[in-house]
């Protein structure tokens, strides 16, 4: 019924996965950072909600473990030591086993106009590192879970 309400209808789709008796593997996100503190403070927020985690401190590992893992959603540093975001994100969207992966883009700081222009279609959004709230960047990536339903990367189209 409209309006729709999101929390029935999160209830009703986990009603129909059990009562079909489907086996939902837990979602995998890939973070994609150099700095540790980071890393375990997302570990914090997101191993308690069932999440697993992987993790990468540079960009061209996070590359070979989004295309081996095909995590449910990739967390990624907009300044990583070895690679280029922008590069990172181009080789992630031209694979078919990565191109379908959410991404979200972790930053200190705003990001200017010209970066988010070029980011624009290719990521789901930006997240200020020490200034996010956690509960909507939850309820955020189980939105994208129905968006995109288990291993977004699967798709070979």
């Amino acid at each position: 019924m409209k309006p729709l309400d999101k929390e029935a209808l999160l209830t009703k789709l986990d009603e129909l996965n059990i009562s079909r008796g489907k086996v939902v593997l837990p979602s995998s996100i890939l973070i994609i950072e150099e700095e540790e503190v980071i890393t375990n403070s997302f570990k914090e927020i997101f191993e308690p909600q069932g999440y697993l985690i992987y993790t990468a401190s540079e960009g061209k590992r996070g590359i070979d473990l989004a295309v081996t893992l095909r995590p449910s959603l990739i967390l990624m540093d907009f300044s990583l030591p070895d690679m280029v975001s922008f590069d990172v994100i181009q080789e992630l969207k031209e694979n078919p086993y990565t191109k379908n992966i959410p991404i979200f883009i972790l930053t200190e700081r705003d990001i200017s106009v010209e970066d988010r222009m070029s980011l624009m279609g290719k990521i789901e959004r930006i997240v200020r590192k020490h200034a996010f709230d956690t509960k909507e960047m939850i309820d955020h990536i189980k939105e994208l879970e129905i968006l995109y339903p288990r291993g977004p990367g699967l798709s070979m189209s």
